[in-house]
This record gives structure tokens, sequence and C-alpha cells, in this order.
């Protein structure tokens, strides 16, 4: 369900992503006004029909896209994830993440920034398995590289 949830958000996205681009080649065209940009008649900047084919081409890609954007990795590390608990919890602080929840099992991390978490679609949540070596982490693939990097790399210095 999550998948979904996901390829959806990334659907209006792009949508909304595509406007903007049209709204500003309309500005920057002189043939085209905002008012006929989004005419798919043959009078506006697309053919006529052509918005089931946008449609298309932005519903496919939306639907691949969290598979690629979203990933698990386990990471690891020589001491179970308690005894390097206050290195790896330094890195989130580090990369503006703050814990959200945790219980005996899980932590849960998002970003501190609305800002930030706006532009990553409210899908900026990371979780970390607790146990020991190897632990798992998952979230965005962007932002999982850097703190899997920062965490592999504190935890070897203690």
């Amino acid at each position: 369900m999550k998948y979904v949830i996901r390829s959806l958000k990334s659907f209006i996205w792009f949508l909304c992503f595509f406007a903007i681009i049209v709204v500003i080649m309309a500005l920057a065209i002189p043939e085209y006004d905002i008012s006929t940009a989004f005419l798919f008649d043959g009078t506006g900047m697309f053919k006529a029909g052509s918005q089931w084919k946008i449609i298309a081409m932005f519903a496919v890609v939306a639907a691949i896209y969290p598979y690629f954007t979203y990933i698990s990795r386990k990471v690891l590390s020589e001491k179970p994830f308690e005894e390097n608990r206050s290195q790896i919890m330094g890195i989130f602080d580090i990369q503006e993440y703050m814990l959200v929840s945790e219980d005996d099992t899980m932590l849960t991390f998002r970003k501190k920034s609305s800002l930030a978490r706006f532009t990553r679609m409210f899908e900026d949540t990371v979780t970390i398995t607790k146990g020991d070596s190897p632990f798992i982490i998952s979230g965005p693939r962007k932002d999982l590289l850097r703190l899997i990097s920062g965490i592999e790399s504190a935890c070897r210095e203690y």
C-alpha cells in the first residue's frame, strides 16, 4: 500500500512540475499565452489528443519511480546497534533528522525542516531496525546513502 501511495504522490508531483514548466514556456515564448497554453486541441502548445500520451507517460514513470528511490540496506558494524547508538544519533542530527518514535526493535526519523519534508513529498521517513550487526536502515535512497556512509565511518572510528 505504501508503494501505491508513493506512486500517486509522484504522479501528482510530476504533473505539478509539468504545469510549472508549461507556464514558464508560455511566458517565455511570444506565440503562446497562459490562457491557451494548456489547450490540447492543436491551438495551444500541444497537439489534439496528446494529453492522454502525456498522462500515460507520467503514470508509467510514477509507477516505477518509488522502486528506485526507496531502499533498505544492511549497515555492517563491529558492534551491535546499542553500543554505537550515540554515534548513530549524532550522524542523524548532523543530517538534520529528528527522532520521531522508538520501540524495542525500531527507530523512526524524519527531516527537521518542513521545506525539506515538502520537497520530498513527506516521504522522508528513515527507519533503523535495531539488533546485532548488521542492522537494517530503510528510506529514501539519496538520504540513505549519506547516512550509511556517515554511520559506517563513525562506527569504525570508535
